[in-house]
């Protein structure tokens, strides 16, 4: 929680150095690389890392997401389209990615009940890369910034 404190503290100017798609890609990328840390390299110190990975991952993704959210709508919708994101991000998000979890936990486990934690956080990274490919093609490239 510090980094997300760390980095929600220098959005202001993170927004003035960076395009929206910018901010998205890097938010991707860390969170790719937080996956990549946890299923090649498990380690304390590499764990460590990408726990404060997160940080980055939640400024320059959801908080970013939010931002654009507000920007894209008008004041008399504002709020509904914000509970709209929030719901699908904090509570549909969350209950697909449990069942996603689940299902490859069951279908991944060993015998002896042993979890083969590459494959696990492989998944989720391909996911980031996926998304970020998407965002760096679809998204429109647009110089302005969120200030």
């Amino acid at each position: 929680q510090m980094t997300e404190i760390l980095v929600l503290a220098m959005m202001p100017f993170l927004t003035k150095w960076f395009t929206r798609k910018h901010l998205l890609l890097i938010g991707l990328a860390a969170y790719a690389l937080r996956m990549a840390l946890w299923a090649f390299m498990p380690t304390l110190p590499f764990v460590m890392a990408g726990i404060a990975l997160h940080g980055l991952c939640f400024g320059c993704f959801i908080f970013v997401a939010f931002m654009i959210v507000d920007e894209n709508t008008t004041g008399d919708i504002r709020a509904t389209a914000q509970s709209l994101f929030n719901l699908v991000i904090v509570g549909i998000g969350t209950i697909v990615g449990s069942i996603v979890a689940a299902n490859i936990v069951g279908n991944w486990a060993s015998a002896s009940g042993t979890m083969d934690y590459a494959k696990l956080f492989t998944v989720p990274m391909w996911m980031a890369i996926g998304c970020f490919a998407i965002i760096l093609v679809a998204y429109p490239n647009r110089a302005k910034s969120l200030t």
